[in-house]
């Protein structure tokens, strides 16, 4: 397997209404290839995802796929649409290695760690440098939800 910094993950915001789709290079994003798809033009997130492989191509060692629903043991459901998602198909379409999927807030919590403090809009002021403070991330879109992101050693623990 390569070195994480040289993996290339498929990275996907899927919402109620529309979807994203980029590739990443380790930490970066490869700029060109982000596309957002309005979901009711797709019978589900592999017809969406063959679209995306038809744009850019789609070679990828891994995906990390965020749903605006609910996830358990791994496979998730989407509140306003009815499209399921499982690690399973998405291995099959992209042919990724590794596949998470999880709540999108979920997700936003875990980004948490990589967003420099000037570009958040906190409620309660906090040290910037305080690193074992909470954090709930709360998004308005097609639906309402929140995150909780608890330090847990140099890792972070979010919850959906």
């Amino acid at each position: 397997m390569p070195d994480r910094r040289d993996r290339v993950s498929l990275v996907a915001d899927v919402g109620g209404t529309n979807t994203r789709v980029a590739l990443a290079e380790g930490r970066a994003l490869r700029e060109m290839s982000v596309r957002k798809f309005r979901n009711s033009e797709f019978e589900d997130l592999e017809s969406l995802l063959l679209r995306f492989e038809d744009d850019v191509g789609l070679v990828c060692d891994a995906a990390a796929v965020a749903i605006a629903g609910p996830v358990h043991d791994g496979r998730g459901t989407l509140t306003n649409l009815d499209w399921s998602v499982e690690p399973e198909t998405l291995s099959s379409v992209t042919g990724a290695q590794t596949v998470s999927v999880l709540n999108d807030l979920q997700a936003q919590a875990h980004a948490l760690q990589t967003i420099p403090h000037v570009h958040l809009a906190p409620v309660i002021e906090v040290d910037p440098e305080e690193t074992c403070s909470r954090r709930l991330v709360v998004g308005i879109g097609t639906g309402f939800n929140s995150a909780l992101a608890i330090p847990n050693g140099p890792a972070l623990m979010a919850t959906p």
